[in-house]
């Protein structure tokens, strides 16, 4: 007989716990979504933005700009007019508080570039 209470004593304590498990689970479910964060910020906030960047390498990158500019010369002809490459070609975008955002691309398609303009450890040329 005893050994029948000591089973099933500890049956109702797990029993008890589940029970105040889904209470607290229930408690979360009702709260209206206010669309800020915890730190009281609107979730739709944008906390990164590049508009319209460019990266061009090479000692003339300054005169390579201003002619993509005016005469909207392109990757190869900057590369063989000016001898500069061009790292980052009119790139914008915006990420907003709490979004995943993932740059993706084949090597050599500037991911580092932006990521390094993104954290300013290199400054665009526009």
């Amino acid at each position: 007989m005893a050994n029948a209470l000591s089973k099933a004593a500890p049956k109702k304590v797990a029993q008890k716990k589940v029970a105040q498990k889904k209470r607290v689970v229930k408690k979360g479910v009702g709260r209206k979504n206010t669309g800020q964060s915890k730190t009281g910020k609107q979730a739709s906030e944008d906390v990164i933005i590049l508009k319209n960047v460019w990266k061009i390498f090479g000692m003339a990158a300054g005169e390579a700009m201003q002619a993509v500019q005016e005469r909207g010369l392109g990757k190869s002809e900057i590369l063989s007019e000016f001898g500069c490459v061009v790292g980052l070609a009119d790139c914008s975008f915006s990420v907003k508080r709490g979004e995943i955002f993932c740059i993706m691309g084949l090597s050599g398609s500037g991911k580092s570039t932006l990521v390094r303009h993104i954290n300013r450890l290199i400054e665009p040329t526009s």
